[in-house]
């Protein structure tokens, strides 16, 4: 059953119901989002100093174990740059017994810690597997790896095998001082959840040259990679203004009147420590050089508000469209929610966005962009 279904079908049988006797009051909030028929949680752990190898695995036997407890949650684990996590879905009805799974993670029985980590092992070195197919995905990890000055090593699909279930007990019981956890209950008022620990994340490196082997064998792949300020809401106006569909920035640039590569893809995104903004291409190997001028130009001359009012307001519109999209998918919005308050932002804060991104000023984004990097990571499979 897709995710899609699963919503479908709990929106027409499950009844409104109120958070289970003993459940603790100050860790329920509303959910965000419309389908209020279910709960859900996600759990994030900032961790700029915990091995790439060792999150998968950590994060992975997570999900192995709370499926086993709550079956019928939908349990997403998820990775991004100095942070993981997992967000949970189930039913209202299952509140409880998903909130008693969660309980258990910081102090799970040893029979089960070895069976979920011998199962995540698997399943983290098949996560890596695919990451090394998937040519954005395979250079981002690497852009990422250089930032958190982590060894490409933590990207061998044999580095998962070799992490211990002391390793990941140990981890696990280090979770409460270093872990973000928001649980959504069916009903209740809206209550900030403040479960998250701050500590001090060391700063991301940026601007290295990178060259890694060719996930494709006939076309090359470049990726530019740098931290901006992590303004949510100008942010996520600049994530459409490079890459929101075939009017963007990045996308003319490159498929425009004259087509400089197959693929084009940018994006900006939320972390712990920032914002990471990327540009991706596909090309062919002669036209590399035009491609990595054409990203260095492009991002020089937002840096400097070199862009119409009619493209500022356009990206403006599509953040709005992606929000709301953001808030029709449950495990979307917890996310967001998730990453939002890794970055030391509210929820209510994160309620108003689209009436800040309404009220953004042209002069306010372009003092943002004023901001960007002038270095950036530049990763390519030559």
């Amino acid at each position: 059953m897709t995710r899609r279904q699963f919503c479908l079908l709990s929106l027409l049988t499950a009844a409104n119901r109120g958070i289970p006797k003993g459940q603790p009051p100050t860790t329920a909030m509303a959910p965000p989002f419309a389908f209020r028929h279910l709960s859900g949680s996600v759990c994030l752990i900032p961790s700029d100093d915990i091995p790439l190898a060792s999150q998968l695995v950590l994060v992975l036997s997570w999900q192995h174990r709370i499926s086993q407890l709550c079956p019928s949650a939908l349990c997403y684990p998820w990775w991004t740059t100095n942070g993981c996590g997992l967000t949970l879905i189930a039913s209202a009805e299952d509140t409880a017994v998903l909130w008693q799974a969660i309980a258990t993670i910081a102090h799970p029985p040893d029979e089960a810690e070895v069976v979920a980590v011998q199962f995540a092992r698997h399943a983290a070195a098949g996560e890596l597997h695919r990451w090394r197919h998937n040519p954005f995905i395979w250079l981002l990890w690497h852009a990422r790896l250089m930032a958190m000055r982590q060894p490409f090593a933590e990207l061998d699909e044999d580095k998962p095998l070799q992490v211990s279930a002391d390793r990941i007990a140990s981890l696990s019981r280090d979770i409460a001082d270093r872990c973000l956890l928001v649980f959504f209950s069916p009903q209740g008022p809206p209550r900030e959840v403040m479960s998250l620990r701050r500590r001090f994340l060391r700063s991301l490196s940026v601007g290295k040259s990178i060259t890694v082997a060719r996930p494709t064998p006939s076309l090359t792949a470049a990726l530019y990679w740098t931290v901006t300020d992590n303004d949510p809401v100008a942010g996520s106006v600049m994530n459409e203004l490079f890459g929101g569909g075939t009017g963007a920035l990045w996308f003319q640039r490159l498929r425009g009147s004259r087509p400089l590569a197959y693929h084009a893809l940018a994006h900006w995104q939320l972390t712990p420590t920032g914002g990471e903004l990327a540009l991706f291409a596909q090309c062919l190997p002669e036209h590399l050089p035009i491609i990595r001028a054409a990203a260095r130009q492009l991002l020089e001359t937002v840096r400097r508000g070199q862009f119409s009012a009619a493209d500022f307001a356009r990206a403006k519109r599509l953040a709005l469209l992606r929000h709301y999209q953001t808030l029709a998918d449950p495990q979307q919005t917890l996310h967001a929610i998730a990453l939002w308050r890794a970055a030391g932002h509210t929820v209510t804060e994160w309620q108003r966005l689209p009436e800040r991104v309404q009220g953004l000023s042209l002069e306010a984004f372009q003092s943002f962009c004023a901001r960007l990097p002038i270095t950036v990571t530049e990763v390519v499979a030559p």
